[in-house]
C-alpha cells in the first residue's frame, strides 16, 4: 500500500492521478476531531460530482470541515483536517486554496510525521494544476516521496507531468519507463493512468 492511501482516506494517490491527469474522480471522508482518523464516508446526493462547480466544493469544505477544525483539539488532528480540506479544494477549481491549506497542514506536523507524504503528494499535484504550475516544486515534493517509496508508480507519473511541463523529455521518459516496469499489471487504474502519462509525454 502507498505511503500516502494509508493514511488518508479522503483521497486516495490514484484518486489524485485521476484528478491529475483526467480531471475526474474523487472520493469523501471525515475525520474524528477527537481523535484524528480518517474514516471513509459512503458518497450522498449532497457531495458534488466531479462536473459540479468549484464554489459548490468551497461550500462543502466549509460545512463539513470548518466546525472539525475549531474543535481540533491538538496540531496532529487539525492538520489531518486541512490535508482532507485541501483534497477537496484540489478537486474544484481552488488549487490555490489547496496548497495553502496543505502548506498549513505541514507546519503543523513534525517533520518524521508518517503524514507528510502524503501532503507533499497532493501539493505536488495541486502546483500542477494551477494555471500557471510550478512544476519545478512539484518536482522537488514529489522527489521527497520518491526517496521514501521509490518504487512507487504513481508518485513517478506525477514526476514525468512535472518534468514534461519543463521541458525535460529525457527526465519524463525515464520516470514513465520506470513506472511501466513496476506499476502492478492488476491495477487497471495505475495502467489508464500510465497511458495517459505516456501519451503525454510522446
Amino acid at each position: 500500500m502507498h505511503l500516502w492511501s494509508r493514511f488518508i482516506v479522503f483521497s486516495s494517490a490514484t484518486a489524485c492521478l485521476l484528478i491529475a491527469v483526467t480531471n475526474t474522480g474523487w472520493c469523501a471522508a471525515s475525520a474524528s476531531a477527537s481523535g484524528g482518523n480518517s474514516t471513509a464516508r459512503t458518497v450522498t446526493p449532497d457531495v458534488p460530482s466531479p462536473i459540479q462547480t468549484g464554489e459548490r466544493a468551497t461550500e462543502l469544505a466549509a460545512r463539513f470541515f470548518d466546525p472539525l477544525l475549531a474543535d481540533a483539539q491538538t496540531d496532529t488532528v487539525r492538520a489531518t483536517l486541512l490535508h482532507q480540506r485541501g483534497v477537496l479544494y484540489l478537486r474544484s477549481d481552488y488549487k490555490q486554496k489547496a496548497i495553502t491549506d496543505f502548506n498549513s497542514a505541514l507546519q503543523l506536523l513534525p517533520q518524521d510525521h508518517e503524514e507528510r507524504l502524503a501532503l507533499l503528494f497532493h501539493r505536488a499535484c495541486a502546483l500542477l494544476l494551477r494555471p500557471k504550475p510550478d512544476a519545478r516544486a512539484a518536482i522537488a515534493d514529489i522527489t521527497v516521496c520518491l526517496r521514501a517509496e521509490p518504487n512507487d508508480p504513481e508518485a513517478l507519473i506525477v514526476r514525468a507531468n512535472a518534468y514534461r511541463k519543463l521541458g525535460k523529455k529525457e527526465m519524463a521518459d525515464a520516470d514513465i519507463n520506470r513506472a511501466a516496469i513496476l506499476a502492478p499489471k492488476s491495477d487497471t487504474a495505475v495502467r489508464a493512468l500510465l497511458q495517459n502519462a505516456m501519451g503525454a509525454t510522446r
